[in-house]
This record gives structure tokens, sequence and C-alpha cells, in this order.
């Protein structure tokens, strides 16, 4: 099956749009991937980025702003990682797919992240203790993405964190879910660190370990309609989260059997 990575743009209301196809059945090229990217930041009116149906190895990419317009990547098949952690050797092993910089970006779709963890949990000084302990990556990292939108996609079996916030404002995560073995090491679904004005929501989480993960002087973090387990909970930083609802908030959380309920935490255990 031909990979199909289709651009869309509306300018002056007339549709735009440029297809890329690539006969590779598999292998979705680093480059062309980039290159459908930058075209559609560059667009000057909202652009739409659209991964069809199918299954696609893309290797660690970044994924750059400021864009000139609103851009939204839409995810209908799957995106999958190389299983080989030495496809990273020389390449900063905490990133899969890593957006920065990016603002109104919208990431949504029915369609599957997947970080093929087994290999990078195998290597895990957590399961074997005889291994050096090392970094590795996270799937979907968002740096400095303000008023960012994730809705509707799987995810499941990142090599490590499967979700991660760093440094964004105004942010609203809804209907994901996200799985992972209740063995794998250090797959928090949802990591959030200094951000605010972050809202997650009506999301199905269950992986090894926490739900949630909050830290590094974030604030305003709503959290409802969370089914969690397997994992940890969710985990903030400090006790003024939790009591005060102007910088957290917690409804509607659920839990399976045998989890942990939610939890304060001054550091990663």
């Amino acid at each position: 099956m031909a990979l199909l990575m289709t651009l869309t743009s509306h300018i002056k209301r007339k549709k735009v749009a440029g297809v890329f196809g690539y006969r590779d059945k598999l292998f979705m090229p680093k480059q062309a991937f980039k290159d459908v990217w930058r075209v559609a930041c560059m667009s000057q009116s909202r652009a739409n980025v659209i991964v069809p149906e199918g299954q696609f190895i893309v290797r660690p990419i970044n994924f750059t702003g400021p864009c000139m317009s609103r851009v939204s990547l839409k995810v209908f098949g799957s995106i999958v990682a190389p299983e080989d952690p030495e496809v990273w050797n020389g390449l900063d092993r905490n990133k899969w797919l890593y957006f920065m910089n990016v603002k109104h970006l919208s990431v949504k779709g029915r369609g599957t992240i997947n970080g093929k963890g087994q290999r990078w949990w195998d290597e895990s000084c957590k399961i074997n203790k005889t291994n050096p302990c090392r970094h590795a990556p996270k799937a979907m990292t968002f740096h400095k993405c303000n008023y960012l939108r994730i809705r509707g996609l799987l995810m499941v079996n990142s090599q490590q964190m499967h979700l991660s916030l760093t440094s964004c404002v105004n942010v609203t995560v809804s209907h994901l879910k996200i799985l992972a073995p209740s063995h794998s090491p250090n797959t928090d679904g949802i990591h959030i660190s200094t951000s605010s004005s972050v809202t997650v929501k009506d999301c199905i989480i269950g992986t090894g370990d926490d739900c949630i993960s909050i830290v590094g002087n974030s604030s305003w973090i709503r959290i409802r309609g969370i089914a969690c387990g397997p994992g940890h909970g969710i985990r903030y930083p400090n006790l003024t989260c939790f009591l005060f609802s102007k910088t957290c908030s917690f409804k509607s959380v659920r839990y399976f059997i045998g989890n942990l309920p939610t939890y304060y935490s001054s550091y990663k255990s």
C-alpha cells in the first residue's frame, strides 16, 4: 500500500491540495514528513496535514514552528516507531515525535501512535538491574506549544512516557486512550511539566507508571473524567496543587482494581 500524505489549505475560499505518494509499503521517509510539515507551517491560511489509514514507520523527527497560520495534524492511520533502539544512535534519545514552538496546533483523529517500546523496556535497568540506566524516548512531546488541542488518538506501548507537555500554556487533551503493559517501566500516560492552563478530560489511561504526572511549577491544571488503571494514579508536585482548585482540580477520576490512589510526591520514586 502506498503512503499518501495529503496537505490541504483554504485560501480565499478555494481548496488547495497537494498529495505526496511514497511506494515503500511501511516506511515513511523522514524528509517527506518534514517537507509536508514545512509547507503546512508556511501556509498563509489554515492547513491540514493528514496521515491516512495504513501503518507507517516514522523515524525520530522534529516538527518546529513558529508557523504562519494554524496547523491541524489529522491521524487516521498508525504512526509506528522503529523497534530497534539503535536507530536513535547519535540522536536525542529523549525524543521520537517532537513538536516545538507551534501555536494553535491541533492533533486529532482515530489513528494510533505506537511506540513499539518492548526492546526499550527489555533493556531498561528497572527490568534488568545489570543494564545501565539510559534515557528512552517520549512518544509525543509538545514543547512551548501554546493553545494546543489533542483529541481522539490511541497511544500504545511508548518507549517511555506517552505524551509530554513542557512549557505549554492553554492546552486541552481529551478522549485519548493510552495503553501499555503494567510491567512497562516509566510509561507515564500524560506528563505535564512547567505548563499552565491545562485541561485533561475524558481519557482512558492504563500504563506501567503514573496515569498522569504533574511536575515542575505547573499551575491551573484541571483533570476530570479519567479512567486510570493499571497504573500508579495521578502524581502532583505539592499539596497546594491538591488543596486549591485554582491550581489543580480532580473530578470524576476513576480507578480500576489494584490501582494506587491519587498521591502527592515531591520526587519521582
